[in-house]
């Protein structure tokens, strides 16, 4: 099991909301595999990993990490199709949006080599970008979404993400952890 996840389970644990969680088992290879497949292209040999010790969350657990829902390897694919019909549909003005930093994340409302990672289920995404701008990196992590006009550069890669997601979830104040047991029994 990888620190990071070990360490994310323990305060989960901590704060009494791990199956308020509602975390999936790991994924095997083969629905990783299919994955990889559908999307058309290849995941970072540590996200694979990550799946296979969990694989996402059920849409109905508690949001552990800002608000967004870890997808699952089914809840992938079906944002990603998502996008590409909304994309299809989509006649944005590459004006309207902005990469922070500058040049990292390419202008666009969507593209399909943003791999969606959490949803918030209003739209938003924190994401896998394999296909970034100039000055970014390949498998940068990403915002990209509905209300996501500057898209931001969470971590340079995946592995980097996980300590981003490790720290917030530590540093979290939990405010809320009390209602969320008493509403989860």
């Amino acid at each position: 099991m990888s620190k990071e996840w070990e360490e994310i389970k323990r305060v989960l644990v901590r704060e009494r909301l791990l199956e308020a969680s509602a975390i999936n088992r790991g994924a095997s290879p083969q629905e990783i595999a299919e994955l990889e497949d559908h999307i058309g292209v290849g995941l970072p040999a540590r996200m694979k990993e990550f799946l296979m010790e969990h694989d996402g969350q059920s849409y109905d657990g508690y949001a552990f990490y800002r608000g967004g829902v870890l997808l699952s390897t089914s809840g992938i694919k079906f944002q990603w199709d998502m996008w590409r019909a909304i994309e299809a549909d989509e006649d944005a003005d590459l004006e309207d949006f902005s990469s922070e930093p500058p040049e990292c994340i390419k202008l666009m409302y969507s593209n399909p080599k943003w791999i969606p990672i959490t949803h918030d289920n209003s739209g938003n995404y924190v994401g896998l970008d394999l296909d970034p701008d100039v000055r970014g990196r390949q498998g940068q992590v990403v915002t990209f979404g509905r209300d996501e006009d500057e898209k931001r550069v969470l971590a340079d890669s995946y592995e980097a993400f996980l300590e981003v997601m490790l720290n917030d979830i530590t540093a979290s104040q939990w405010v809320d952890a009390e209602h969320l047991r008493s509403a989860s029994r």
